[in-house]
């Protein structure tokens, strides 16, 4: 694929024992499984999969790409296997989870960054992820509130990429550290903890 290979939309989907390879050959800022811009897709999970192969002729790209504070998809008991790129753009999220994933080789990282602002810029009319919010009944309606943070996403400092985890995750094969300081995400409200390192590949 030149550019995504899984684009998602919505809500309680779930990608499972998938094998996403040599995807986002021809672009740069892309990931091979992509969703963004939205608070309100909500359940979404990618369980037991395997990125390998990922490399774009513009250079690094993504395997996972949450973009523009994309919110709560788990990620969990992945294979990210020999990728150069990141693998997972967590861009300023919340109620993300990254958990018990191999990353197998010495390039992959996690770029995570409080892209929403850390203060109120992004809940402005006009503005997303604020204006998709708005099309949905998210804080009267029971089939939304049942979605953890949801229903008072504006009342708990909306912008800042809080609720997130990557927790007890391996890194082997040369990969020695996911580009993160904890102190970092622990400042945002978020958790990274219990990953470690493993001498050889997994």
């Amino acid at each position: 694929s030149p550019q995504i290979g899984v684009f998602m939309q919505g809500n309680d989907h779930t990608l499972a024992e998938a094998h996403i390879h040599d995807a986002a050959r021809q672009c740069s800022d892309c990931g091979s499984f992509y969703m963004g811009r939205e608070w309100t897709y909500r359940g979404n999970s990618i369980i037991g999969s395997r990125f390998s192969g990922l490399n774009s002729i513009w250079g690094a790209v993504s395997a996972v790409y949450l973009d523009d504070q994309l919110s709560s998809v788990r990620i969990d008991s992945c294979i990210f296997d020999h990728h150069t790129g990141m693998v997972l753009e967590l861009g300023g999220g919340r109620h993300n989870v990254f958990s018990n994933n191999i990353i197998n080789g010495s390039g992959g990282y996690i770029h995570f960054d409080s892209r929403g602002g850390g203060g109120s810029r992004c809940v402005q009319p006009g503005r997303m992820p604020f204006v998709f919010l708005a099309r949905v009944p998210y804080n009267t309606s029971a089939a939304w509130k049942q979605y953890p943070g949801l229903s008072d996403i504006l009342h708990d400092d909306p912008c800042s990429p809080k609720h997130n985890q990557i927790v007890g995750n391996i890194l082997c094969g040369g990969a020695t550290s996911l580009g993160l300081e904890p102190s970092s995400v622990l400042k945002w409200g978020s958790l990274m903890e219990n990953n470690t390192g493993k001498p050889g590949f997994c």
